[in-house]
């Protein structure tokens, strides 16, 4: 397999979520921002399957208040907003169990 890792760094002028392959080889062995929000984003949370899906979610303060996004990377890339309310919606957790299922767990609070 290959060990990937997600990390959050200071880049044009605010933190963006950054993704990387640690092979050489690999098409994501250079570290790429994976959030788009001009907002800042915080604390990814990384998870992979068994058919070489890579899941990486963040909270992103993108529409002026913590929200949970998730991408998956792999052979059908995709983005989503996992929770998105006017709430505090943060700090991510994932886990793929063995049918590759993905699950997410985050923090909630009052608006």
């Amino acid at each position: 397999g290959v060990v990937w890792l997600a990390w959050q760094g200071f880049r044009e002028g605010n933190f963006d979520i950054i993704a990387a392959a640690a092979a050489d080889d690999h098409p994501w062995s250079r570290p790429r921002s994976i959030s788009e929000s001009k907002a800042n984003d915080w604390s990814p949370a990384i998870a992979a399957d068994s058919k070489g899906n890579v899941y990486i979610a963040w909270d992103t303060y993108d529409r002026g208040n913590y929200d949970v996004t998730l991408r998956r990377l792999g052979a059908e890339p995709r983005t989503w907003d996992v929770a998105r309310s006017p709430r505090f919606e943060a700090r991510a957790s994932l886990a793929c169990d063995a049918s590759d299922r993905l699950w997410i767990a985050y923090e909630e609070g009052d608006e």
